[in-house]
């Protein structure tokens, strides 16, 4: 240890220990002293310790004191105990140190089992001890550092470095060699750093494996001060509904339990229908009901659902084999639910298999809530049109909001009215009515002229071996499977009319240009602003800029009156599969659509129209909720504006970042589920709150985009299908945070219930007074989006998202916030920005509101307890 540290020294003296008595080897630690201790375990018979010399302290593996509360240590100045950061043993669980004892520490042990023993003796002592404080004992996760010479690599073959808290298998490169020795470095890696101190990490590394690294099975991640944590081995890993889950972390999330003595995890399952089974050993007087329902419940509060174990079993005791070990053939059948909590009817056992396909978990109770086991509002609208489906029952998302367990919705479900039909191909061909939304921006178009406001720009950086005429004809292959991509809007017959081109009129444009590094951004943003004919041009065009050989960023714009935020992943996924299926020489081979967007346009008509039956009294009552509410409503909530409005907005913007970390954001989904609701809510009263305290006043509407798919025909297509909501919300009688919230809550799941109203008939319905200076009755949107993930894999090529900045915006402010989860589904922190109009606002007043809302926002859970 360090001279600097209250370490051992040249008169104090160690001891080490050694499962077989005459198993010894020769152990130093710098100018300490060594005392040599042997144990043996004789069989039946409780781990016995020989000190053959008294020693002033030890280095000890505390798996083998699971009886040391028998052991002798009072005599000990220093303990130094070693343990591997996966093991559950834990000295201090076991042993009250009792005399002189005067320093504690409990060393995670992390070794790749090639390193010599002696030269990881020396890393521990030289570099583990900078990590910890004695008479502590060191959290589970513990940084990992290397000898003297050696390179630890976090290698990610989709990316160039190593993101802060995503989870990667440790490679080792020029190994200490068990048996002495170095391995020499190959060539061509000179430019890789050595790792000497724990503070110099290898953050970008070689795009290729090299010959000698190797993969120790250790899973680690690293930390924002540069430090490689170890999280547990991928060998105990397993997969569960698709993710990948630690084993070691549940266990010890089980042990944390107050009242949870022992545990044991078992797996059982198929592949496809594997599941986790914990069985608990209680505390002495722990009832072991209450134990199952406290430990379900902290474990959903601090797990994502996937690493929940279907069933929580109680025993009294673990039943051993003839070494000692757990006898799993031996456990009890797992229980799955008490049977207060089982389904008593068969809509609630279709009910529950339902909720527990959405969330991905294997069971649900029926009073458990859907906030609780991870659901929000994007799961909670899938929810909804699966449940719709199923029971054929008229339900909306404001009503599974409002009703988040299987008893709450069974009982709805009772009393609501029969589904809408269905959305189905359009018999007879030529031009279809445009839907409501697209009639909405045909008119904007048509008043404002052409321009880049409602460009939906969606850019990809590719790294590896591009071919053209395959992206070329891959592009083409995706505007002939979804029409609404080849589609033309005019006047006709005093309507808007759709018409979709034939495919040989419709090939899309993909140019291509060389650009630099220094001069993307600027390209992109040109390109990204260039204005659409709506009657005369593909509402979908692209570019591709080569960065290099094997380097080129995709830049795909569409019209938003073609598509919108939830249309980009069936985009990708088609483009990728045409793309796989050009460079193989063939023609993609997908399935059919089972409709295309003009069929939902008729559909629409034809709801509204009345030729549906009864959903137009449905309707008429929506219309009623929207003029009552929103009757009233001020012409224009008093923001802090930089300056007067201009006579006619420019449409001109402009954003600034904000982020929240994975802490404040855990914290927050615990207060939306504690509160039954979701993140979205809690978000949207951080807002409410905010723009109160910014001069807004106490009458505050927000404006909020929800998706109107609402039958499964319409997942894999793409199109324009989200309906603008007015979100408005009463803060006066200056309420505290937890009372806002319930007013939030209230409005939200209000308006989620009447949201088949199109945006242009609330303002008819409302008819506030019109300007072309502001938006009409509401001037801040939030925009919400649980992450998408990464670009689907084209071929040989990887790729990611790249920011691509317009430069519009569509309202005075525009808060979008972006929730992020790890590939687990736990909460990886919040990335936001706020989109301000530069003819109101500077750059000064839109960063301090973000840094005032992410403020708000880490304040929230303590100001509504």
């Amino acid at each position: 240890m360090r001279n600097e540290d209250p370490a051992l020294d040249g008169t104090d003296r160690t001891g080490t220990t050694w499962e077989r008595p005459y198993d010894l080897l020769g152990i130093g630690f710098g100018p300490s002293n060594l005392a040599l201790a042997a144990c043996a375990r004789e069989q039946n018979l409780p781990l016995s310790c020989l000190f053959v010399e008294r020693s002033d302290g030890v280095a000890w593996h505390p798996g083998m004191l699971i009886d040391g509360a028998r052991m002798q240590i009072s005599f000990l100045k220093d303990l130094v105990s070693l343990r591997n950061p996966a093991s559950p043993y834990s000295f201090l669980q076991y042993t009250k140190a009792k005399g002189r004892l005067e320093q504690f520490v409990n060393l995670n042990e992390f070794r790749p089992t090639r390193y010599e023993y002696d030269d990881y003796l020396k890393w521990v002592a030289q570099d583990f001890a900078d990590q910890v404080r004695y008479g502590t004992q060191v959290n589970r996760v513990t940084p990992v550092t290397a000898p003297d010479g050696e390179t630890l690599s976090l290698f990610a073959v989709e990316t160039e470095e190593v993101a802060t808290g995503r989870r990667r298998t440790l490679y080792t490169r020029n190994l200490v060699h068990a048996g002495g020795g170095r391995a020499s470095r190959p060539a061509g890696v000179a430019d890789v750093p050595t790792v000497v101190h724990s503070s110099e990490f290898l953050t970008r590394f070689p795009a290729q494996f090299k010959e000698d690294d190797a993969p120790t099975g250790d899973l680690v991640r690293r930390r924002r001060d540069g430090a490689i944590e170890y999280l547990g081995r991928t060998d105990h890993q397993i997969k569960i509904r698709g993710m990948r889950v630690e084993l070691g972390e549940i266990e010890a999330a089980l042990r944390a339990v107050p009242g949870v003595r022992d545990t044991v995890l078992v797996t059982a399952g198929a592949a496809a229908h594997r599941r986790i089974d914990a069985y608990l050993v209680p505390a002495p007087d722990v009832d072991g009901a209450a134990l199952v329902t406290a430990t379900r419940a902290q474990l959903r509060r601090t797990l994502p659902p996937a690493m929940v174990p279907a069933s929580f079993t109680v025993v009294p005791r673990f039943p051993l084999n003839s070494n000692g070990k757990v006898d799993r053939r031996a456990l009890p059948a797992p229980v799955f639910a008490e049977a207060a909590d089982r389904p008593r009817t068969a809509d609630e056992e279709r009910l529950a298999a339902i909720f527990a396909n959405v969330l991905a978990v294997d069971a649900v109770g029926i009073h458990d809530s859907f906030y609780d086991m991870g659901g929000h509002s994007l799961l909670a609208a899938e929810l909804t049109v699966r449940v719709r489906k199923e029971f054929q029952a008229e339900l909306s998302l404001g009503d599974v909001l409002g009703n988040p367990s299987v008893a709450e919705l069974a009982a709805l479900l009772t009393r609501v009215e029969p589904a809408r039909p269905p959305v189905l191909p359009r018999t007879g061909e030529g031009p279809a009515p445009a839907s409501f939304a697209q009639q909405s921006l045909w008119v904007l178009d048509q008043l404002e002229g052409p321009g880049p406001r409602y460009n939906e720009p969606l850019a990809l950086r590719l790294t590896g071996r591009l071919d053209g005429p395959a992206l070329r004809a891959a592009l083409a292959d995706v505007v002939v499977r979804h029409h609404v991509l080849r589609t033309v809007l005019t006047m006709e017959d005093g309507g808007i009319r759709q018409q979709v081109l034939d495919t040989a009129d419709a090939v899309p444009v993909l140019e291509e240009t060389t650009v630099g590094p220094a001069g993307l951004a600027a390209a992109l943003r040109a390109a990204a602003r260039v204005p659409f004919d709506l009657a005369a041009d593909l509402p979908v065009r692209a570019t591709l800029f080569r960065l290099g050989d094997e380097e080129h960023v995709l830049l795909v714009v569409l019209h938003h009156i073609a598509c919108d935020g939830a249309s980009l992943h069936p985009f990708l996924r088609d483009l990728a599969a045409a793309y796989d299926a050009r460079t193989a020489g063939r023609a993609p081979g997908w399935d059919p659509l089972p409709v295309q967007y003009a069929d939902y346009a008729v559909w629409q008509r034809e709801l509204f129209d009345g030729a549906a039956g009864a959903v137009p009294d449905l309707l008429r009552g929506q219309y009623r909720y929207w003029e009552r509410q929103l009757a009233g409503l001020p012409a224009a909530v008093p923001l802090p504006l930089d300056r007067e409005r201009p006579p006619v907005r420019s449409g001109a913007g402009a954003t600034v970042p904000f982020h929240l970390g994975p802490a404040a954001h855990r914290a927050v989904r615990d207060l939306a589920r504690g509160r039954r609701t979701t993140t979205f809510t809690v978000v949207h009263a951080a807002l409410t709150a905010l723009l109160a305290k910014r001069g807004a006043g106490d009458d505050i509407p927000v404006a909020a985009v929800v998706s109107d798919r609402g039958d499964p025909a319409l997942d894999a297509l793409v199109g324009f299908f989200v309906r603008t909501l007015v979100l408005r919300v009463d803060a006066s009688g200056e309420p505290d945070f937890g009372t806002l919230l319930e007013r939030t809550r209230g409005t939200d799941v209000a308006a989620f219930a009447h949201q088949d109203v199109p945006f242009e008939q609330v303002v008819e319905l409302v008819n506030p007074a019109r300007s072309l200076n502001c938006h009409p009755l509401a001037q801040v949107m939030l925009a919400f989006q649980v992450e998408e993930a990464e670009p689907p894999r084209m071929a040989s090529l990887t790729g990611r998202h790249q920011p691509v900045d317009l430069g519009v915006a569509k309202f005075d402010l525009c808060f979008k916030v972006v929730e992020r989860f790890t590939p687990e589904g736990a909460a990886a922190g919040v990335e936001g920005t706020v989109e301000y109009a530069t003819d109101v606002f500077d750059a000064d007043t839109a960063r301090t509101l973000a840094a005032d809302l992410v403020t708000f926002l880490e304040e929230a859970p303590g100001r509504a307890a």
